[in-house]
């Protein structure tokens, strides 16, 4: 942990306050009534240690500094681990994206996968081929065009992709991992295109016709947010202190008590414009850990 906050025992302070100004010369009707005797209450000096900096509390003094109060808890003297979740908004990692989850960092594609998950075979016949249609479309198909259905996983994988057909045997394209296809497959690649993001794809298989009655099937690797989602509780989990529960994209991360947990790190770098993750609480810091540090008590 790179910020402890030290507790040190409660101790009481005398600080008596009157309800009004006092006159001793009009005997027991000049002396009012106490509202206040002091306050009880502990001192919580922070300690850094590790690499993490400190959150800043007070511009005056930042680093480390001592807090005042006293420990305060929903259920009395029972401990609460802080949380935060992080939800894999965009799976998009060509480029590296660190996370930074208190002291650790975790590191796409080095400490969890983001190679996605390999479909073969995937039966995108929408038109029926009749012999004759050459060109096939995802949408926009005009008459004499054939329609093909969006893959069911997306966003595609760059260089993954390969659609077969059968045309007097088995004819396939292979992209190109640009969004075009390798001009060496059958039909006429030049004419072919995919969009990985969105799955729409032309195929163009002039001079090679799809037989009548047969079938376009496409293969392919996608990474999906769930996916990523996935592996990524799996490695936090591993993180002495850590926790993480996964439920589609989202990575519910729980972690040390508070109130030193409260000031542990929840955020990411990225190294290209993609921003492929986004955060609860959203001011970079774990919350919710107990127990927190309150106000003092008053003694009457």
């Amino acid at each position: 942990m790179a910020k402890l906050i030290l507790s040190q025992p409660r101790f009481n302070m005398l600080v008596a306050n009157l309800s009004a100004g006092s006159d001793p010369s009009k005997g027991t009707a000049g002396n009012p009534n106490k509202i206040r005797t002091g306050f009880g209450m502990q001192l919580f000096p922070e300690m850094g240690v590790g690499d993490q900096i400190p959150r800043v509390r007070n511009n005056r003094a930042p680093g480390i500094e001592t807090q005042m109060g006293l420990l305060n808890y929903t259920a009395a003297g029972v401990p609460v681990g802080v949380t935060g979740t992080v939800t894999v908004s965009d799976p998009d990692f060509t480029d590296v994206a660190t996370l930074y989850i208190g002291d650790y960092t975790v590191t796409s594609g080095d400490d969890f996968s983001v190679a996605g998950t390999a479909y073969a075979g995937e039966d995108i016949t929408n038109t029926v081929p009749n012999g004759i249609i050459v060109i096939w479309k995802t949408a926009g198909a005009v008459p004499g065009e054939g329609t093909i259905n969006v893959p069911a996983n997306l966003p595609i994988t760059p260089g993954t992709v390969t659609i077969t057909w059968a045309s007097g045997g088995v004819k396939t394209q292979t992209d190109d991992g640009l969004g075009f296809f390798d001009p060496g497959g059958d039909g006429t690649p030049a004419g072919s295109s995919i969009n990985y993001l969105t799955g729409a794809i032309t195929l163009d298989t002039t001079g090679d016709i799809p037989d009548a009655l047969s079938a376009i099937t496409i293969g392919y690797t996608a990474l999906t947010a769930d996916d990523v989602a996935s592996d990524l509780a799996v490695f936090i989990t591993t993180l002495p202190g850590f926790t993480a529960t996964v439920l589609a994209n989202v990575v519910t991360v729980t972690g040390p008590a508070g109130p030193s947990g409260n000031d542990l790190s929840l955020e990411a770098y990225y190294g290209g414009a993609v921003s492929n993750y986004t955060f609860a609480p959203v001011d970079g810091y774990f919350g919710s850990g107990e127990p927190v540090i309150g106000p003092p008590t008053i003694l009457t």
